[in-house]
């Protein structure tokens, strides 16, 4: 009886590998060479500076598509008091600047929500939601001022 071979062999050339075990390099390439025992790859390095940036435009896209709310709030006031004074010449200067600051900002908060969608996807998302419709709601703004002048 024979004690069968704890350390495979590699069969002759041109017999197929067992199934398993290693096959051999092929002629003029090197044998593969493999880490020490204990050692790990280190980890890949975290771009800490990236997800900053990303979470930093996204809570900006945020904050610029929730200015032309704030803003329609604090002009129904303007508007108001503008009325009283009598004066329509400063009521749609008024009502200009704050429709144009309005697409402006909406834009703004587009861009930087879509910036920060890779990264995150979220708040960008959010950003990008609040942006089109500040844009939107001041192109239709702008679309029925425009058409009064007709």
């Amino acid at each position: 009886m024979t004690t069968p071979n704890p350390q495979p062999t590699n069969p002759p050339p041109g017999q197929p590998t067992p199934y398993g075990a290693a096959a051999p390099p092929p002629a003029g390439y090197p044998a593969a060479s493999y880490a020490p025992a204990g050692w790990n790859p280190p980890p890949p390095a975290a771009s800490s500076s990236t997800s900053t940036t990303g979470r930093g435009l996204a809570i900006t896209s945020i904050i610029l598509g929730s200015i032309p709310l704030i803003l329609s709030l604090f002009m129904f006031f303007v508007f108001r008091a503008i009325r009283l004074s009598g004066s329509y010449e400063a009521y749609q200067v008024a009502y200009w600047i704050s429709d144009i600051l309005s697409a402006a900002v909406g834009v703004g908060a587009i861009v930087c929500g879509a910036l920060a969608r890779r990264e995150q996807p979220l708040l960008g998302g959010i950003g990008i939601g609040l942006g089109i419709a500040a844009t939107v709601s001041t192109l239709i703004s702008l679309m029925f001022s425009v058409v009064g002048y007709l």
